[in-house]
């Protein structure tokens, strides 16, 4: 039977650190003297010289900065980004009581790639979305910050946790079976 790794609740805690940071974008504009920084939820501009901060919920950074409106892109991904942190968490409950009961290993890797598959889709969403957006805005540097980056190894290991669930329950059956 499947054997729970710590390794796995450690990228749930760095996943859920990615999900809830501004850093996922970082854009610097020709002759603008300050950075601007933006995640799923708050956008961020440090101005020099002193690189204050100043950081917003999107509702009210979008009113001013986006044409009265959050970018599409960012609803969406935090649409699909936070639907599959909540199947991740789950997926993880799941897999702590399934540890006892093999008969969950099915139901646990069902939510693990469902988690995946909204991951998957709401992550690129946003990277291509926000490059294209510095782009036509005229950016002279956008890069990708740590909480974007935080988001990948969750995404590949909600992946290998669904097949090893989906393994786990077909062995589990065969045991039982016989």
């Amino acid at each position: 039977m499947f054997h729970f790794d710590e390794k796995k609740h450690f990228f749930i805690f760095v996943g859920w650190v990615g999900y809830g940071v501004p850093d996922w974008q970082e854009v610097q504009y020709v002759n603008d003297t300050s950075i601007e920084y933006y995640g799923l939820w708050t956008y961020c501009q440090q101005v020099a010289p002193y690189y204050n901060t100043n950081c917003q919920r999107w509702s009210n950074a979008g009113n001013r900065i986006y044409h009265d409106t959050t970018p599409n892109f960012v609803k969406t991904s935090q649409g699909l980004v936070t639907t599959g942190m909540i199947l991740l968490t789950l997926g993880f409950i799941l897999a702590m009581i399934t540890i006892k009961l093999g008969t969950l290993a099915f139901v646990t890797g069902t939510l693990a790639l469902l988690s995946f598959l909204f991951l998957v889709i709401g992550i690129p969403i946003f990277g291509q979305q926000a490059d294209k957006l510095a782009n036509l805005q005229g950016a002279m540097h956008y890069s990708k910050r740590y909480g974007f980056w935080f988001m990948i190894p969750t995404m590949v290991l909600e992946f290998l946790g669904s097949i090893l669930f989906l393994l786990t329950g077909i062995f589990h059956q065969k045991s039982t079976s016989h």
